[in-house]
């Protein structure tokens, strides 16, 4: 993926050495492109978009360390990118199996990818929070919500709210799988 936005990032600007450099900073080494921004940063577009890029990669490297950098930025930033960082935020707060990831996928507030969905549901679950777990798998795609696993959680997720008509028909829709 990081090939694919290099080759995107070099259509902004005419790819001269200094902008390829800045490029493989934000992407490679993104503490150090994130600690020497200028402090006019956020007036040139294409900083703009290399500091999302460099935050993203920071998230899933040091998760810790990356939330307090980019909540000093976060301002900032557009809306769009302060809520893809959210996003990803989330997604590497739920593969930690941190609490805080079903607060951070709320602020992400966008259309969240497959694999962020998934790991959104799991955090969901792991708080047992089943109203929010089943409003997540009715969003989910079909072809992610038909997955087995998630017929059964939808199934679960109405045995909690007492809705066992709801809750058998989520079964029945798996029963003949051999697991």
């Amino acid at each position: 993926k990081i090939g694919a936005a290099q080759k995107t990032l070099k259509f902004f600007k005419s790819a001269s050495s200094f902008w390829m450099e800045d490029v493989q900073r934000a992407l490679n080494d993104s503490l150090r492109f994130l600690a020497k921004l200028p402090n006019n940063w956020a007036e040139n577009t294409e900083t703009k978009i290399l500091t999302s890029f460099a935050l993203a990669r920071y998230v899933t490297k040091d998760l810790k360390q990356a939330l307090p950098q980019f909540l000093k930025l976060e301002k900032q930033l557009d809306k769009s990118d302060q809520t893809w960082i959210w996003a990803q935020i989330a997604l590497q707060s739920a593969k930690l199996h941190q609490k805080e990831a079903l607060t951070y996928f709320q602020k992400a507030a966008q259309p969240l990818n497959n694999e962020a969905l998934q790991w959104y549901a799991r955090s969901a679950l792991r708080a047992q929070n089943w109203a929010l777990l089943k409003d997540i798998i009715l969003k989910m795609p079909d072809d992610l919500a038909n997955q087995s696993v998630w017929i059964y959680w939808l199934g679960r997720a109405y045995d909690a709210e007492q809705n066992n008509v709801m809750a058998q028909t989520q079964y029945r829709k798996i029963a003949c799988y051999f697991h």
